[in-house]
């Protein structure tokens, strides 16, 4: 394993299957990420000082570090959440082939 963490995978929630989709998609045609999943979930959270649950489902996006600041950009852009959560969990193992192509299937496309 190398020192520094290359590889990331960027964790959205999002109200509805249809926006988790639209953001796995987009992320995923404009190169941000090399793929997305999407899954459900239950979700409790603090927001304007009560206690809240929801229905929520979660779209992994798996790319590079350097990749988080566009994508982040991309996820407010198409975001219905006032403060979407939008964070990146290192992947400090992988096999080098998948790895391999995460770098290539992530980056930007040539002009």
């Amino acid at each position: 394993m190398s020192g520094a963490i290359e590889h990331v995978v960027v964790q959205v929630t999002t109200g509805s299957r249809e926006e988790a989709e639209r953001i796995a998609r987009g992320a995923v045609q404009q190169r941000l990420a090399a793929s997305a999943q999407v899954g459900r979930l239950d979700t409790w959270y603090r927001w304007e000082g009560e206690v809240r649950e929801a229905e929520e489902h979660l779209v992994s996006l798996f790319t590079r570090r350097e990749r988080f600041e566009a994508i982040a950009r991309f996820v407010d852009e198409h975001h219905d959440y006032a403060l979407p959560q939008v964070v990146a969990v290192p992947l400090c193992e992988g096999t080098p082939a998948f790895l391999r192509w995460i770098d290539d299937a992530s980056r930007p496309a040539a002009p």
